[in-house]
């Protein structure tokens, strides 16, 4: 990998000499694929998690919202929708920059649409403190169907392309606002395939919120061509993948097990927590269209579903969910386990 390109502006509103930070161009790049990604992916393969092909992400997680609270349970469900809506438009193996933009304009429903024509600055709250500017926004298309070509013709270690392309996407700063939420669906649809290392990924992309500092070092590694900074904050992930994956299992067992007892067979409980964590709620029109009952039946099972401890949320609009509130306060618990950085 080339080192990316550095050069000093004046900015027009403050003396403050700034750098600007090009990226490195990856369509030619060959990523190295090194003993700790290899063992990463092995371990990871062979981990066996029931359940955790429907509940790898806790939506909360990728918000920032905490599912503890059943008032933000509404605002997660729509997160989650324009999330799944948005992996669709990344079809096939080819992505466009009219793919990229229409997933980034239902992943980010609020940001101003396009790749951004206007500057950006990286770690103060406004540009009169910056030190450190995005690529200028003439060479945001260039950078970005340069990434896109990349993630083409990439054929080294999945996870390391998903660190890659998350980081350059933090670096190229292609929007003005979302470029998180997009960063972490492309990273996530590279990952498709493997829901183990899907779950890692989420545990990653933690760390990279949780101490930015240490994710800006490892994106200027690789920037330098060094990309263990990036593994290795990545394993942090993997290292606490088996037990949360456990203490998520043990959570949606239990809760099949409450609704066996209200007299659910054991697949159609099984079915009804897939229905659940597609949006973390439950109406009877769900159950109407998901399990082919009739109104009478969708009702009994409600009622049934709220013998079983869910819990029951009204929105705006009158329309009644049921909630599975005891579950989600599990698996968030699990996944909010203390994580140790290494050294």
């Amino acid at each position: 990998m080339q080192m990316g390109a550095e050069f000093v502006a004046a900015l027009p509103w403050t003396s403050i000499p700034a750098r600007s930070v090009v990226p490195p161009r990856l369509a030619q790049a060959t990523l190295s694929r090194s003993p700790l990604s290899a063992a990463t992916i092995a371990v990871s393969a062979a981990l066996p998690m029931a359940w955790i092909g429907a509940w790898a992400h806790l939506p909360s997680r990728a918000r920032g919202a905490s599912t503890l609270d059943i008032a933000h349970v509404l605002h997660t469900s729509r997160a989650i929708q324009r999330s799944r809506a948005a992996g669709r438009q990344l079809h096939g193996h080819m992505i466009t920059v009219c793919d990229l933009e229409a997933a980034h304009s239902v992943v980010a429903a609020g940001a101003p649409r396009g790749l951004r024509q206007v500057p950006a600055w990286f770690g103060a709250p406004g540009p009169d403190a910056t030190r450190l500017l995005a690529p200028d926004a003439e060479l945001v298309p260039d950078l970005v169907r340069d990434l896109l070509s990349f993630l083409t013709q990439a054929h080294d270690c999945h996870i390391t392309v998903s660190l890659v392309c998350h980081a350059q996407i933090g670096l190229i700063h292609p929007f003005c606002d979302g470029n998180g939420r997009i960063a972490r669906l492309l990273g996530r649809w590279i990952l498709r395939s493997s829901p183990n290392a899907a779950l890692a990924f989420d545990y990653y992309c933690t760390q990279v919120r949780s101490d930015p500092s240490r994710f800006g070092e490892a994106a200027a590694s690789m920037m330098l061509g060094e990309l263990e900074p990036l593994r290795r904050l990545w394993s942090t992930g993997c290292a606490d993948l088996p037990a949360t994956a456990n203490a998520i299992g043990v959570a949606l067992d239990g809760a099949a097990a409450e609704m066996r007892s209200e007299g659910f067979s054991a697949s159609k409980a099984q079915r009804i927590l897939h229905l659940a964590a597609r949006s973390l709620m439950i109406s009877t029109l769900d159950l109407q269209r998901s399990l082919g009952l009739g109104v009478v039946g969708a009702k009994r099972d409600f009622a049934s579903l709220r013998a079983a401890g869910w819990l029951e949320l009204i929105d705006k609009a009158g329309d009644r969910y049921l909630v599975p509130m005891a579950l989600l306060r599990a698996i968030d618990a699990a996944h909010r386990a203390p994580v140790v950085l290494p050294d």
